[in-house]
């Protein structure tokens, strides 16, 4: 699979370099950062959740686990965990379970866990199981521009 066009056209309308690191097929982004032999702390995962009816992305390491209640607090809402029969359609140009941590170019509110903000290259899920992202830090915050950053993971 390429990369899916809704992402390929966010990272050209932001002028972010990028390179494509093909690994074996997985079904986690943890799994994914021993595949492609980087870390998990430099792979940027999405989490989808629900505020009522409007999706909500949190983007945090595939070596975390997501603190939703602390999210719950900084965004003073209930939250609960989207399914991938919430959001399938949102994403129709990526596989099923291969969300690329790119909320914005979706139209989804996403908030970036301080985890990710200072790391030197950042490896991002592309739309499939077989394709990492790779972008340097200033590539990331300018895919992140205007996203509430906060301690998520």
């Amino acid at each position: 699979m390429s990369i899916p066009y809704t992402v390929s056209t966010y990272l050209h309308n932001n002028r972010v370099d990028y390179d494509v690191i093909t690994h074996w097929p997985t079904t986690t982004s943890q799994r994914t950062a021993q595949a492609a032999h980087v870390s998990g702390h430099q792979v940027a995962k999405a989490v989808v959740l629900m505020d009522g009816n409007q999706f909500i992305m949190a983007v945090i390491p595939a070596s975390r686990q997501l603190k939703t209640k602390t999210l719950a607090e900084f965004l003073h809402t209930d939250l609960s965990m989207a399914t991938e029969d919430d959001f399938s359609m949102v994403f129709r140009d990526c596989q099923l379970g291969a969300i690329p941590p790119l909320g914005k170019a979706y139209g989804m509110k996403t908030i970036v866990d301080d985890a990710l903000r200072n790391q030197p290259d950042l490896y991002l899920e592309s739309g499939d199981h077989e394709h990492l992202l790779h972008v340097n830090r200033e590539g990331f915050l300018k895919l992140m521009h205007g996203c509430s950053h906060a301690k998520l993971s």
